[in-house]
């Protein structure tokens, strides 16, 4: 999937994703090109069965990046996962803390949205985002 960083950087954007087990789980490399050695950012995009959740691990390049996991959230509870939006909130152990969030959304154009999300007061603020188109 190729497409443009709307918010949180610039320049175009390649996402090359890899489905897993028949599409149990999904790894993408996000970068200038198409090549994963060259990758700034990871993911992997699963569901995990014994939770009932999806769960995503993301891993950037910066100097001081971690691993950060974010997941689906309970039954009953705000978050959205329609068909065409997964929300996922971080796992944070601070207490009073709130979580980052990271969307995944298509539009009806066939184009997806990835975004890495941060709470701003009643809304929420992109710490990136990228529009990008299959093919």
């Amino acid at each position: 999937m190729t497409g443009q960083i709307e918010a949180g950087g610039s320049g175009s954007v390649v996402i090359t994703e890899h489905k897993l087990l028949d599409g149990c789980a999904v790894m993408t490399f996000a970068g200038s090109t198409g090549d994963p050695e060259r990758a700034f950012a990871f993911s992997l995009l699963t569901w995990n069965t014994f939770v009932e959740r999806y769960e995503l691990t993301t891993l950037t390049s910066g100097a001081s990046t971690r691993v950060r996991m974010f997941y689906s959230a309970d039954e009953g509870s705000t978050a959205t996962s329609a068909e065409s939006e997964l929300v996922l909130y971080e796992r944070i152990d601070r207490e009073g803390s709130t979580p980052d969030r990271f969307r995944i959304a298509r539009n009806e154009d066939g184009s997806v949205i990835w975004a890495h999300e941060t709470p701003d007061g009643e809304g929420w603020r992109p710490v990136w985002r990228s529009r990008v188109s299959p093919g």
